[in-house]
């Protein structure tokens, strides 16, 4: 299976976000990002996008569970200091399962400028 990224837990199957990313995940105006409380890389992007979306219509909040909100989400974006936003396509999640697919640059679109200030 040919794939440009991975979504990583930690031993407890708690989500962390991707191998060389923070993710985000939007549905509506509900955006959610894992807790990193025990594991994973609160990058520098990653605080960018937190930061950018106070003061807006935007709701962020931190979850450990993923995937109910996969299937749900209507976008799906990955940073990390080098990309450093990506909007993600599709998440492919085993072989036989389903594939979802995400058509929305909503978040993207808004997030970009703030994005680029770090580069």
């Amino acid at each position: 299976m040919n794939v440009d990224e991975a979504i990583v837990t930690d031993t407890n199957s708690i989500f962390i976000g991707c191998c060389a990313a923070n993710i985000f995940l939007r549905k509506g105006k509900q955006i959610y990002t894992p807790n990193l409380n025990h594991a994973g890389v609160e990058g520098v992007m990653r605080k960018q996008v937190i930061a950018s979306l106070s003061d807006t219509d935007y709701e962020l909040f931190y979850i450990s569970d993923y995937s109910n909100i996969l299937a749900q989400s209507d976008e799906v974006i990955i940073t990390n200091a080098l990309m450093p936003i990506l909007s993600v396509k599709r998440i492919i999640t085993q072989p036989k399962q389903p594939v979802w697919h995400y058509y929305s640059r909503e978040l993207f679109n808004f997030l970009m400028p703030y994005c680029l200030r770090l580069t």
